[in-house]
């Protein structure tokens, strides 16, 4: 007697594609995922030299005693990252402080997304934005980075005091 041959079916071929591609489709998925977080990196990389590029700019105005501060950006998260720059000048007698340069940079890489999403840029309305701020969307230009420009009023009338 022959043992009784095994009867193949559509449905456990399947089953066992389902076995081969779904492994295979997310290991392309984590690939892509972090092809996109390098480039995440890259865009925090060139945000920072252009704020680095801020201090040649606010000297150039005849600024040089402004102080300048670049907050975030440490990179410890990998899905998405947020840099501020604020340059700010005292005011001799009254110790207030005039804002030159206040501006947020965010990027994200959403976990399911399939591109990065638009780099955000909020630049409030201050006397040196407009000498800075195409020096770093001229940076994102020529990589070919989408972004998006939020330019907002500033909280106080800039002269030190509310």
């Amino acid at each position: 007697m022959t043992a009784p041959r095994p009867k193949s079916t559509i449905a456990a071929l399947m089953v066992a594609t389902a076995f081969v591609a779904l492994p295979l489709a997310f290991l392309a998925h984590v690939r892509r995922w972090e092809a996109r977080r390098a480039e995440l990196y890259r865009q925090l990389d060139a945000t920072k030299a252009a704020f680095e590029e801020a201090r040649a700019v606010v000297a150039a105005a005849g600024r040089p005693a402004a102080e300048a501060r670049i907050l975030g950006g440490d990179g410890s998260r990998t899905a998405d990252w947020s840099a501020r720059l604020v340059v700010r000048e005292r005011e001799p007698g009254d110790g207030g402080e005039t804002p030159l340069i206040d501006v947020a940079v965010s990027g994200a890489n959403g976990r399911l997304a399939s591109s990065l999403a638009p780099l955000r840029v909020e630049a409030v309305e201050t006397e040196l934005l407009d000498a800075w701020l195409p020096r770093l969307l001229r940076a994102y230009r020529e990589r070919g980075w989408a972004f998006e420009v939020v330019r907002r009023r500033p909280l106080r009338p800039s002269g030190g005091r509310p």
